[in-house]
């Protein structure tokens, strides 16, 4: 049995099916792609992304898949298999602010991020680079889950919302009052990947890396990522991240996996 965690709050990259229990999403089908492959029986378990570290260091997990993108103080404690390029998205309400591409752009604004992702370093080092320059820097506030952020956004309590670029274009093409205003590599200034994330020197990033692989190469992977995209997944934000080889990974699997459980499957028979 392969125990992974992976997080719930993060459409479409993971979130919970029609029947609030059972988590769904691109990264949780990447779970169940590899292990279809390496045969073993996967064992989902919902996490927080504080906690994901906790967890996979105290061995509870084999893996965690979180959206964790590759930095260079992680290579220190985990090995990764990855799978996807890693952007981030400044999700904003319809036309308030400047489309942003550089930290002048966030000057005296109010930005949102979960604590102890790469999005607070990333503004972090903005306004320091902000104040270096005389100007006014960003305020933080930060929140725990999307669903706060986004409701703290559409209240105009924050001006924007930095989330990994998958989760602020889903929000954006199922509400009408929100959009990505700007986007930036998740590694920036330079640009990253995201991956399977396991302890370093467990043995598993080389058997996950070739399940991957194989995925890649036999279409399993594409052919998962186009169901997702008829299914769950509103089509622009799959093609938007096509552009840039930014594919989301595996989102929503063909429900005749072998390895998913009974209610998975009954889950994710409707669209939500």
């Amino acid at each position: 049995m392969l125990t992974v965690g992976v997080l719930n709050t993060s459409p479409p990259l993971a979130f919970s099916a029609t029947d609030d229990v059972t988590p769904i999403g691109s990264e949780v089908d990447t779970a169940y792609l590899i292990a279809d492959k390496l045969g073993l029986e996967l064992n989902p378990q919902v996490t927080s992304w504080e906690n994901w570290p906790l967890k996979l260091g105290a061995n509870e997990y084999h893996a965690a898949f979180a959206n964790v993108g590759v930095t260079e103080p992680r290579l220190k404690l985990y090995d990764f298999a990855t799978y996807r390029a890693a952007y981030m998205g400044f999700l904003a309400r319809k036309g308030q602010g400047p489309v942003v591409s550089s930290p002048d752009d966030i000057s005296g604004r109010i930005i949102s991020v979960t604590p102890g992702t790469n999005q607070e370093k990333i503004v972090m080092a903005w306004n320091e680079q902000l104040e270096a320059d005389g100007k006014e820097p960003a305020a933080l506030d930060l929140y725990l889950d999307n669903t706060n952020a986004v409701l703290a956004l559409a209240a105009g309590r924050i001006d924007y919302y930095l989330s990994p670029f998958p989760t602020g274009a889903y929000y954006a093409a199922t509400r009408d009052d929100l959009e990505v205003r700007g986007r930036i590599s998740a590694g920036w200034p330079n640009s990253t990947l995201v991956a399977a994330t396991t302890l370093k020197d467990s043995g598993l990033v080389r058997p996950f890396q070739a399940a991957l692989q194989s995925a890649i190469s036999s279409g399993e992977y594409r052919e998962a990522q186009t169901l997702g995209a008829g299914r769950r997944i509103p089509a622009g934000i799959i093609d938007r991240d096509r552009e840039d080889g930014d594919a989301l990974a595996v989102s929503a699997r063909a429900r005749k996996c072998p390895s998913r459980p009974a209610a998975w499957r009954a889950a994710t028979s409707r669209s939500p």
